[in-house]
């Protein structure tokens, strides 16, 4: 849709400037998505995490993401609708701009949810990463469909925004079910009571406020604050931090971009189902696999866990090969 279609561009009016620009573009336009994609993720994500407000309640600010998704993905629309053939350059940057806005609201998602999670029993933190990656195969086969609905590039963009759309719509009702769960609401009460931070948590009375009913845990814990408290968790989970890291790195230097111009020597299967199955669909079926996996067989353990992970950085030899 926008390499093929959107950027591919072959007016005799165009400048010879904006055809170099165009030929960057669409030669690196999932490396261009990538960055414009990952860059207000993790801003959004640590202003979220580190930064204190009393401003919007934990379901506000979810509420607000799903909102302003679902106000890009229309635009997204009217631009699929939209002749944008003698702009194409002004085109590529606006859509580089919906990247930025709409991952900065998925940064704000990604770290309310690990909050909401972390007031349940621990064996539910997996389930934030298992419907992260869940949604990819949603995504992959919102793709594969699209493209079997309709020959055409432009159709198949149209259609495959409005069923992100649909699904944010979907998301947004699921929320707000959330917050009249029975099994949320009571973990949400409990966490009031150990004396979390109650601000974003819309199932807490105000008299519960930075108060603490539990003082059995340990009174220097209690004290920290700030860069203290920060580096005291930092201390503790740095290696497991790491391990984060580099499978996250070894992942994104690969997929999409490095995944996506893998084309097939034979004619297995048709071009344009190539990509869309063996790169999305098999990368988020089998993420999503690793993850229910990980649930039930917790083999490494920690000790030995960096070990598994620094070998997963053989794959980014392995796909340039």
């Amino acid at each position: 849709y926008f390499v093929d279609y959107k950027l591919n561009v072959t007016d005799s009016t165009t400048g010879a400037t904006t055809v170099a620009a165009l030929d960057n573009y669409k030669t690196n336009f999932l490396s261009y998505l990538g960055i414009a994609s990952i860059s207000p993720n993790v801003v959004l994500q640590a202003l979220n995490l580190f930064g204190k407000t009393s401003h919007g309640s934990l379901s506000t600010r979810i509420s607000m993401a799903f909102v302003l998704q679902a106000v890009i993905f229309v635009t997204t629309i009217g631009l699929a609708i939209a002749d944008t053939s003698g702009w194409p350059v002004g085109f590529f940057w606006l859509t580089m701009v919906t990247a930025v806005v709409i991952n900065a609201a998925v940064g704000v998602l990604q770290s309310c949810y690990s909050g909401a999670a972390a007031k349940l029993p621990p064996e539910y933190m997996n389930a934030t990463l298992l419907g992260n990656n869940l949604s990819g195969v949603i995504v992959a086969v919102f793709m594969l469909v699209s493209i079997a609905l309709s020959p055409s590039p432009h159709a198949i963009g149209i259609i495959y925004f409005s069923l992100a759309l649909v699904m944010i719509v979907v998301c947004l009702v699921l929320q707000y079910k959330l917050n009249s769960n029975d099994f949320y609401v009571y973990h949400s009460k409990l966490d009031c009571k150990s004396g979390a931070d109650s601000v974003a948590n819309d199932n807490c009375p105000p008299e519960s406020h930075g108060m603490s009913g539990d003082t059995t845990g340990d009174d220097v814990d209690q004290h920290m604050e700030g860069l203290v408290l920060y580096r005291y968790v930092f201390g503790k989970t740095w290696h497991q931090l790491l391990n984060i890291f580099i499978t996250s790195f070894s992942t994104l230097c690969i997929f999409p971009a490095l995944m996506a111009d893998i084309r097939p020597l034979n004619h297995m299967i048709s071009e344009r189902y190539f990509v869309p199955t063996f790169c999305f669909l098999f990368f988020n079926v089998f993420v999503t696999c690793g993850n229910s996996l990980a649930q039930i067989i917790q083999r490494p353990g920690p000790r030995y866990l960096f070990v598994w992970c620094a070998l997963r950085l053989l794959f980014i030899p392995f796909f340039l090969y």
